[in-house]
């Protein structure tokens, strides 16, 4: 994982790292968890959508599932 672009999205030495870094710590993650692969999960619930009410219970079970693999 040396040159995943989550190492690259948060090497240090520039701007922009210092406030990314600066705000996932402030949400309570370590720098353990900074080391982990990042993984964006997106869904489209919404509550003015009925057709997607069963995404935010899934899209929940994908995010266990990354953490229980290792990923951030």
């Amino acid at each position: 994982m040396e040159n995943s672009n989550s190492k690259k999205w948060l090497k240090p030495g520039s701007r922009q790292c210092l406030i990314r870094r600066g705000l996932v710590k402030s949400m309570g993650y370590t720098d353990a968890d900074l080391e982990k692969p990042i993984v964006g999960i997106i869904n489209t619930w919404g509550e003015t959508n009925p057709g997607h009410a069963n995404f935010r219970e899934l899209a929940d079970a994908v995010k266990r599932g990354v953490w229980a693999a290792g990923g951030f």
